[in-house]
């Protein structure tokens, strides 16, 4: 386990099922974000880095393969990311139009949820890491995982999200939140272009809305990572296998991995402390 005194670099990263009409990043590159990410995974081991990657169920029925190829790497930890990234998207819109929220009424959390443990389970690989789709989390949300067997969840985004023990009820789960600039957002890739930042408006993540080039994007990657570990806080790191991807290979992810690679890291089911209040 990793505790506070020892801060660590996190490295995670999301993947999602072959559908081009969810996740647009894949009209970029040849292949699928499950091979993908075992090319990550392999990069993470080279460098003696453990990582942790986000699944979504889809993945774990339709490309199971290349799922469990990573899911039989001891340096990498697999955690559930939705089902099928909230489709069919009709229902979600609706509720999304009457409350703000992205993923359902209750009881269709409870399914998505229970559907993709049940299709890791199938795959041989028991699932207690979380982050939903676009972070997206409301009410219901922690007390279904929690349910569920859930221990950790991973939806807070911005430079001051930390460590938190999250209390529900007599339970509680652990919140470790992505404290450095994740590559969706803030790094020219696919579609997303320089002069996004000025107009856009970025709903769950904290972070400015800058937008970087990919060599900037790693710089500032590398600096936040140093400013965490210096604070003894634990630098958590969301970094797409597909976004890395459509750079047209993962030559962006192994600098990175160079660059910290004579840094402590863990999975995030090794976190076990609350940081406590990080100030704003």
């Amino acid at each position: 386990m990793v505790s506070d005194a020892k801060p660590a670099v996190i490295v995670t990263g999301d993947v999602h099922q072959c559908d081009s009409t969810v996740i647009r990043e894949q009209r970029f590159y040849d292949g699928n974000e499950t091979s993908a990410a075992k090319s990550y995974a392999e990069i993470l081991g080279k460098y003696g880095l453990k990582g942790t990657l986000f699944y979504t169920g889809r993945c774990f029925r339709d490309e199971i393969n290349d799922v469990q190829a990573v899911a039989g790497m001891e340096h990498i930890e697999i955690g559930g990311h939705t089902y099928n990234c909230y489709k069919p998207r009709i229902v979600y819109k609706v509720w999304r139009r009457l409350t703000g929220y992205t993923n359902g009424p209750r009881i269709l959390q409870e399914w998505d949820i229970r559907r993709t443990l049940q299709a890791a389970q199938a795959a041989g690989i028991k699932i207690t890491t979380w982050r939903n789709h676009a972070y997206v989390e409301d009410a219901n949300t922690l007390d279904l995982l929690l349910k569920f067997g859930i221990t950790h969840v991973s939806n807070e985004v911005g430079p001051y999200a930390g460590i938190k023990r999250k209390v529900i009820g007599d339970r509680d789960l652990i919140s470790v939140g992505i404290n450095v600039w994740p590559d969706h957002d803030h790094m020219v890739h696919g579609d997303l272009k320089l002069e996004a930042g000025v107009s856009r408006r970025l709903v769950r993540n904290r972070f400015p809305n800058n937008v970087f080039q990919p060599l900037d994007w790693l710089e500032q990657v590398v600096q936040d990572i140093n400013v965490r570990l210096s604070q003894g806080r634990h630098a958590v790191l969301l970094v797409h296998p597909g976004c890395m991807m459509t750079l047209g290979g993962m030559w962006l992810f192994e600098l990175l991995c160079q660059k910290i690679a004579h840094l402590p890291t863990a999975g995030i089911s090794e976190i076990r402390s609350d940081e406590g209040p990080v100030s704003e």
